[in-house]
């Protein structure tokens, strides 16, 4: 029995976004996940996004993507600091979310907000204004 972990998913999603350049899918995907470390027993997070040709971006702190980006990184930036609980990370994702699409008209009217732990996924959604 074989099963994937999130770093040779990042690694494909990179190689398929690359093979497919010259006819590129118009996307900037992030791939988040948690992989196993059998030496140290503990779960280490992955975390990748990637251009519209497949060039990763590791950082395991934050990742952002598409239209708001720019207006993201300084939301994150400002906001995120390390050992956050789930609580308080759900927290800072959606006024950096609400702080950025305030600001950018493409970036829709809410989002879904992912919060992985070892444990469980949780997953909440999140309404902007709607005028």
């Amino acid at each position: 029995d074989s099963s994937m972990t999130a770093s040779m998913f990042s690694n494909l999603v990179s190689t398929f976004l690359y093979k497919h350049r010259f006819a590129p899918y118009f996307v900037n995907p992030i791939v988040a996940g948690l992989d196993y470390d059998s030496v140290s027993k503990t779960w280490k997070p992955v975390l990748a996004s990637y251009d519209v040709i497949g060039c990763m971006d590791k950082d395991n702190v934050f990742a952002v993507g598409g239209t708001g980006t720019e207006l993201l990184f300084g939301a994150c930036e400002s906001f995120y600091k390390e050992g956050m609980g789930p609580e308080e990370l759900f927290e800072v994702i959606s006024q950096a979310l609400l702080a950025s699409m305030d600001r950018d008209s493409l970036s829709g009217w809410g989002a879904q907000v992912y919060i992985l732990t070892p444990k469980e996924l949780i997953t909440k959604k999140l309404l902007t204004r709607l005028d």
